[in-house]
């Protein structure tokens, strides 16, 4: 399995915000992913705390402000986005076809986010963009023909060092019908910012013709496609309930093997481990294995 190469283009924005956690971020010098997530009732913002802010005093003030919880290696902050006053509008920018976040990172007080999207909408990114511009001093620091994924994930290694998961599944019969998989049965994708509820959202690329009506056709062979998966939806409900972020869910269906990438922080430690064997345990009929798990920076191109 390659790294997908169908999104040809690439957004990076930083923002300067001064909300109260991105001034204690530049007080304290405090480095964190970030993770947003869709809700019905607007959005939600989660920051991932190294563990090691209890040791100070500053530190241990700043994460019982929060009301900070304890996961594995660090500490969550969840807030909503209203609170930290990001625009509304960033749903609507992610929601323009083809347009993926891969990373959200808040560095001494100012956020970082990295998109690829492909090069047709690109009309589409002018305009959301210089709309959002109007109103938040955002700087954009690249736009342009991406840089590859190898070497953006490398980037994004170099301030939040990252993990990869490869996992397989056999879908079973009911899962390969064209109204539970309508692209068809060969294909790759990637998952975008998963809506409210248990459809999920991803931009496909596939070289057979997919089945009538199957979403948005983006380009030629590009779609996007919200549907349902049991797997997908679980995986789904366990990132949220646990606050687990990906910075890229990959997915390749080879007629009925599903190979699957998951790029994460490397502070998760196993906990996409232990959801992966929860969720094997519930749907056997999957037949879901484990195939890989490394550090990225020691083998970025073992996929």
């Amino acid at each position: 399995m390659q790294l997908p190469d169908f999104l040809d283009s690439e957004l990076v924005i930083l923002w300067k915000a001064n909300n109260r956690i991105c001034q204690l971020s530049r007080k304290f010098k405090i480095r964190s992913s970030c993770g947003l997530f869709r809700e019905t009732d607007g959005g939600q913002i989660v920051y991932y705390l190294p563990s090691e802010l209890d040791q100070e005093r500053d530190g241990a003030v700043f994460l019982k402000e929060f009301s900070a919880e304890k996961r594995e290696n660090m500490y969550i902050v969840r807030r909503s986005i209203e609170d930290e006053n990001l625009s509304g509008a960033f749903f609507d920018f992610v929601s323009i076809p083809s347009l993926v976040l891969v990373s959200a990172i808040l560095d001494n007080g100012t956020y970082r986010f990295v998109f690829l999207f492909h090069s047709s909408v690109l009309d589409s990114v002018s305009s959301h963009l210089l709309g959002i511009t109007a109103h938040i001093p955002l700087m954009v620091e690249y736009l342009g023909r991406s840089r590859g994924l190898r070497q953006i994930l490398g980037k994004i290694d170099e301030s939040v060092p990252l993990l990869v998961m490869k996992s397989t599944g056999v879908a079973p019969d009911f899962e390969i019908t064209p109204e539970r998989n309508p692209i068809g049965n060969r294909w790759a994708r990637i998952i975008k910012i998963t809506p409210s509820g248990d459809n999920i959202s991803a931009v496909y690329f596939t070289s057979a013709p997919p089945a009538a009506s199957s979403g948005m056709m983006v380009h030629d062979g590009i779609f996007e496609v919200e549907t349902r998966n049991p797997v997908t939806e679980n995986l789904t409900r366990e990132d949220r309930k646990y606050g687990m972020i990906h910075v890229m869910r990959i997915h390749d269906l080879n007629d009925r093997l599903l190979t699957v990438i998951n790029i994460f922080p490397e502070s998760f430690g196993n906990m996409p481990i232990k959801l992966l064997a929860t969720t094997a345990s519930k749907f056997p009929e999957w037949r879901i294995q484990i195939t890989g798990f490394w550090k990225f920076r020691d083998n970025p191109d073992s996929f």
